[in-house]
């Protein structure tokens, strides 16, 4: 039979947190080999990147991140952090724009443009009649 205490103990100087492991087999059976394993790459796997819990997510919210996660076959948590990414400009990727909100307000007259269209406005009266 094997036992396998995991505890966490935070320390004060840094705010890291520190894990003590204290595996004890007493026969060196394979379940308890397993068990060694499974715990070390439990703790290995979560204290390896940081977590996050995000609360009071608005409705919109959800149902834009869960459409486009559906749309791009990525999981919701996959499409929150590239959302996040995009947001604080940190993706590798340009944004994708769907509209000319950046053209609005830079129309600048130019005479020598309007005379190089011009013939485009004139209507050939021959295809009419």
């Amino acid at each position: 039979a094997s036992s396998c205490v995991i505890s966490t103990q935070r320390l004060e100087t840094d705010g890291l947190l520190e894990i003590h492991r204290c595996c004890r087999t007493e026969s060196a059976g394979l379940p308890a080999v397993l068990a060694k394993h499974a715990a070390n790459a439990y703790i290995a796997c979560t204290m390896s990147q940081t977590q996050y819990t995000i609360r009071r997510v608005p409705a919109r919210l959800d149902l834009e991140l869960r459409r486009k996660a559906h749309e791009e076959h990525l999981s919701l948590n996959e499409m929150a952090l590239r959302a996040l990414e995009r947001g604080l400009g940190l993706a590798d990727e340009a944004p994708r724009h769907h509209d000319l909100d950046d053209l609005a307000g830079t129309w600048v007259d130019d005479p020598e443009f309007d005379r190089a269209i011009e013939a485009m406005d004139q209507v050939d009266p021959e295809p009419w009649r």
